[in-house]
């Protein structure tokens, strides 16, 4: 990269240093790389876990995008002007897992037991 900008006439300490001032060095540039980040974070931690019970998830980029895409169809249908209760109530009925007849206190045996029947 720093090739690159040498040749294109550019310093490349000085757009580093200022690439680095605009992701941190006020509140909104925090604010805007964690935004960015916290999606791209969640996604390589899900695939891990699939690898590390040697699952292989190749779709974790379009589950990335789908997931996006069906957030916004819900906050859309159910509109601005909601109570926060509303939210919280169907992410649980969404996140819920009721095909399985286990107690759901501890799902991750539940998960990883499904898993190497």
């Amino acid at each position: 990269m720093a090739v690159v900008l040498l040749v294109s006439g550019h310093d490349p300490i000085d757009t580093y240093k200022r690439l680095f001032e605009a992701a941190f060095k006020d509140h909104q540039g925090w604010t805007a790389t964690l935004q960015t980040a916290t999606p791209l974070l969640f996604t390589g931690l899900c695939a891990a876990v699939a690898f590390r019970m040697n699952l292989f998830n190749i779709g974790g980029e379009g589950q990335l995008y789908l997931g996006a895409i069906t957030a916004l169809g819900i906050a859309i249908w159910i509109g601005p002007g909601h109570w926060n209760g509303t939210t919280i109530f169907l992410m649980c009925v969404v996140s819920s897992d009721t095909t399985d007849d286990r107690p759901t206190s501890d799902p991750v045996p539940a998960v990883v037991g499904s898993a190497t029947k």
